[in-house]
């Protein structure tokens, strides 16, 4: 095993740093006295077994717990550090770097689920922490990841892969670089960090496969006592950078807590093939590592891994710019789309603008993930992870790939290999960096399960069709797009209402984006309408009906009702939940006509009640019925003393003037009535004006004047007993006398 956050690491040389080392109080205990001399240091493969020893000789858990957990992390022997780290979350106030770390070693056993929980509980201790957001939904994420295949990868486990570390393949020409701790090293060579022989670095010729053959060391000025790896060339081999720890001359060099950084060298060849004496790169520092080089396709740009001060956190990428002296302007980080504050390490520039790295902090499966993302000048694309099996549970790195973009190499720890890390070839049946495309799942809204057959179609934005797809039993599809250009997506079912979703033109190359369809399921429904006769309760046979929507004014049913009163009529594709607005219009000789607005929302009945929502009942129309109730008009009001028709008035007045011209031979006497509280005589005449006041405004309104009549009758009709003579005066109520104030419109004939 090896460590993945410090100098050397990664069975050579991933990098890190030591700010977050404690050193612990020894212990009483003669066994955790070794074991924190060990863990002090650096040599974890040495400490880890002395603290178990420890903790079974009863040590305090909470001196043992912490600097287990740390040296197993360190390793990358993740699944003893959940043990430990789960121990730690269990605390009442467990510290937030054992959480996140807790979490990651749940991810990489494939405990998504429980990850996502820890998650939750870090983020309420270090909310600033953009990996909180990255982290979340795990579960659900890991399975898309598992699932994606983004460019139809397929891996060959290599075969110089021993049981050792073999790490960081990369191209030389025609030849392929690596870096193994293979050799049968003495005991006193093996690095006590991890307990592995140091790295030296090695080519080989690649077959067609990937497999290699010839394989010879690179010799001086690559490989030296300690970790040499990760190569990066120009593209006519002629310059090479490489890792190595702090090591000159004869002379290794150390921080000031004894910690052995790394850096970068870099070396050149003669037109005869020999290599020049290492140069180191300018920034590298002796208080910081800097490492995993990578150049860009035209040589002009140097990417690097450090944990230099100013980062984002942790390790981060960071880049040079060649000046035209042939030097290295001052290191720029590249940000926040790239780095967290998590580990972010090898870098690879590919040809396309693309940017492939490795990060713990990224959401990915477990351990180190392969992100990659566009790089264009200072400006950095979405990260994204290309999910499996470029990626695994475990730890992923040193992903190049040659310039045909369709093979390369990466380094996992992965199950099934034959050691520590192992170095895969894989090939590709997409490019990436030339393709943009869509995917997404057909689903329901509610249940959001998938949907099986459903047929997606992608049109461009003006229509016209491009592509489809059929979805199977997991609803997913895909398409792959051309950039620059909107798109539209339809997906339909039988029974569902149709799924759509628009795309805009996307900006960068090799970019997916996720545009799921819900289908809403829906089906027929049936409305049903009950009309009746408000006098006797009886159905009511042929009742004109009118169903028209609103606002569109589509008419959606024109027929009579039946013996038992009753009209059906269907809706094709309504789904639960969608609005129904409509006016409804019911007529029939001898009965007063009534318009009514029917707003609901469809719920889970077939059958739909329209007479459960409103009044359906029609009032007869006789003689010596009130036109005023059958119709409900309001009251009419007058000024006091007053006759003169009002504005509130008036509006009442005209649902009279309606009803009369949809009956053209009704003739109506209108009676005004007051109450007792003034002269009999001074009644009859304020009612009297009243009344031909009304009724002379419905006759200005196109009624013919022998239609309808005014008559006052003061307070002779009154209808409560409220008289003002005798005791009732002094009961009556305001509301009560008010009852009597009153206009009528009586139907005299038909």
């Amino acid at each position: 095993m090896r460590p993945l956050h410090t100098f050397p690491a990664k069975a050579t040389l991933t990098l890190g740093a030591f700010l977050s080392l404690s050193i612990a109080a020894v212990a009483q205990n003669a066994a955790l006295r070794r074991a924190d001399a060990r863990y002090e240091a650096l040599a974890f493969a040495q400490a880890a077994p002395l603290y178990e020893a420890a903790a079974l000789k009863g040590a305090p858990i909470d001196q043992v717990a912490p600097k287990l957990a740390d040296s197993y992390w360190r390793m990358r022997d993740l699944a003893r550090a959940n043990t430990w780290y789960a121990r730690l979350a269990a605390k009442p106030n467990p510290e937030p770097l054992h959480l996140y770390r807790y979490s990651e070693t749940l991810r990489s056993l494939g405990r998504f689920s429980a990850a996502d929980s820890v998650i939750q509980r870090y983020q309420a201790l270090a909310a600033a922490d953009s990996r909180t957001e990255r982290q979340r939904n795990a579960q659900a994420y890991a399975a898309r990841l598992e699932q994606a295949n983004a460019f139809g990868a397929r891996l060959l486990n290599l075969n110089v892969n021993t049981a050792r570390c073999d790490m960081g393949a990369a191209y030389l020409g025609d030849r392929i670089t690596f870096a193994s701790a293979h050799r049968q090293a003495a005991a006193d060579r093996q690095h006590t960090w991890n307990g592995e022989p140091f790295l030296d670095l090695y080519s080989g010729k690649p077959s067609s496969s990937g497999a290699l053959a010839d394989v010879s060391s690179l010799g001086a000025p690559f490989n030296t006592r300690y970790h040499d790896s990760n190569t990066s060339a120009t593209t006519d081999a002629r310059e090479v950078w490489f890792t190595r720890n702090n090591y000159e001359g004869s002379k290794r060099r150390t921080d000031d807590k004894g910690v052995t950084r790394l850096k970068i060298f870099s070396s050149t060849r003669d037109a005869q093939g020999a290599w020049a004496d290492a140069k180191p790169f300018p920034y590298n520092s002796d208080s910081y590592s800097v490492g995993h080089p990578a150049l860009s396709a035209d040589g002009q740009r140097l990417y690097f891994a450090s944990d230099r001060p100013g980062g984002v956190g942790g390790t981060d990428i960071w880049y040079c710019e060649r000046t035209a002296t042939g030097g290295w302007a001052e290191p720029v980080n590249a940000g926040r789309e790239v780095n967290s504050e998590g580990n972010e390490l090898f870098p690879f520039a590919a040809q396309e603008g693309l940017l492939f790295f490795s990060s713990d902090g990224h959401q990915g499966l477990g351990g180190l993930d392969v992100i990659m993302c566009t790089a264009k000048g200072s400006t950095f694309g979405k990260a994204r992870n290309p999910g499996a099996p470029i990626n695994s549970r475990s730890d992923d790195f040193s992903f190049v790939l040659a310039t045909d973009g369709l093979s390369g190499y990466l380094t996992s720890d992965r199950p099934g290999g034959k050691g520590d890390d192992d170095i895969y070839a894989f090939t590709l049946t997409d490019r990436p960096g030339v393709r943009q495309r869509m995917e997404g799942v057909a689903q329901d809204p509610v249940t959001r399960a998938p949907l099986a057959g459903v047929r997606v179609l992608l049109t461009t934005e003006q229509g016209a069709a491009v592509d489809s797809a059929i979805t199977a039993a997991d609803g997913r599809y895909g398409f792959d797009l051309e950039q620059g250009t909107a798109y539209r997506l339809n997906g339909t079912l039988a029974d569902r209402r149709p799924g759509t979703a628009s795309l805009a033109p996307l900006p960068e190359a090799d970019t997916v984006v996720v545009r799921d369809l819900e289908l809403l399921e829906a089906r027929m429904y049936t409305l049903l309408l009950r009309v009746t006769d408000a006098a006797t309760g009886k159905p009511l046979e042929g009742v004109h009906t009118i169903l028209t929507l609103k606002p569109v004014g589509t008419v959606l049913l024109d027929a009579n009702t039946n013996a038992s009163g009753e009209l059906r009529s269907t809706l094709d594709n309504k789904a639960k939940g969608d609005a129904l607005n409509m006016t409804v219009r019911l007529e029939r000789e001898g009965y007063v006509s009534k318009t009514l607005t029917y707003s609901e929302y469809i719920g889970a009945d077939p059958e739909i009640k329209v007479h459960g929502a409103l009044d359906l009942s029609m009032q007869p129309l006789e003689v010596g019925a009130d036109l005023g109730k059958l119709i409900d008009i309001k009251p009419i009001y007058f000024d006091l003393g007053k006759h003169a028709i009002r504005k509130d008035a008036a509006a009442e007045l005209d649902k009279i003037v309606a009803a009369m011209k949809e009956y053209p031979t009704m003739i109506i006497e209108l009676g005004s009535h007051t109450d007792c509280r003034s002269s009999i005589a001074s009644n009859a005449a304020l009612s009297d004006r009243r009344a031909k006041s009304s009724a002379a405004y419905i006759v200005s309104k196109g009624i013919a004047a022998d239609r309808i009549s005014g008559k006052g009758y003061g307070e002779s009709k009154l209808i409560n007993g409220c008289a003002c003579e005798g005791a009732v005066k002094s009961t009556c109520s305001e509301a009560e006398h008010q009852l009597n104030r009153r206009t009528e419109f009586i139907i005299v004939k038909m």
